[in-house]
């Protein structure tokens, strides 16, 4: 996964994005957790990817901007659904 992110990145030219993607990297845990999220949400990451690099071969920017950007949405909207679904009961803890 990370190595996708890395391709785009170093596609794109964006030097803060890749920086970024460079920083994830050296803390080697961005794909273990989003990997865990998304496989206990049942839900394949590989699809937007394959869109979004479909996109960049196409060498349509419109498109590959509209892919990013679903991408990004779509990321944030299932750490948000995760974090409220599958965060542990703290309510045990906070009576003791």
């Amino acid at each position: 996964d990370i190595d996708i992110h890395k391709m785009i990145a170093e596609a794109s030219r964006n030097k803060v994005f890749i920086a970024l993607i460079l920083m994830i990297d050296v803390l080697h845990q961005q794909s273990d957790v989003f990997d865990y999220m998304l496989r206990r949400m049942k839900k394949p990451a590989f699809i937007s990817h394959k869109k979004l690099i479909d996109a960049l071969e196409s060498r349509d920017p419109s498109k590959a901007k509209k892919c990013m950007l679903n991408h990004v949405n779509s990321l944030i909207k299932d750490v948000n659904k995760f974090c409220k679904e599958y965060q542990p009961n703290t309510s045990d803890s906070e009576e003791e």
